[in-house]
């Protein structure tokens, strides 16, 4: 909704959240406002954007998928998806 890369800064999220805006108004535009908004708010929030990474993973279940067929009981998945978004993003090891 925004066409922003995984790594845009926060000036670069705002920056296209306001263009967004300018092309869907709220009052012209509603629902695609409120599209805009919502992703927006995801995607400003670093812990929102840490756990979308870690969904899209290659290679890995999203986190969620994990527990489905499991109950409420949490499974251990080990550090393995957490370590390889690190890496990709220049840390963690």
């Amino acid at each position: 909704m925004l066409g922003v890369s995984p790594d845009a800064t926060p000036e670069e999220l705002r920056s296209a959240y306001l263009e967004a805006v300018a092309r869907w108004p709220p009052d012209t535009a509603p629902e695609e406002f409120q599209r805009v908004r919502a992703a927006y708010e995801l995607l400003k929030d670093p812990q929102q954007r840490f756990l979308r990474a870690l969904a899209r993973d290659e290679g890995h279940q999203p986190m969620v998928s994990l527990l489905e067929g499991h109950g409420t009981k949490p499974r251990f998945v080990g550090p393995r998806p957490w370590l390889a978004v690190l890496k990709r993003r220049g840390g963690g090891g």
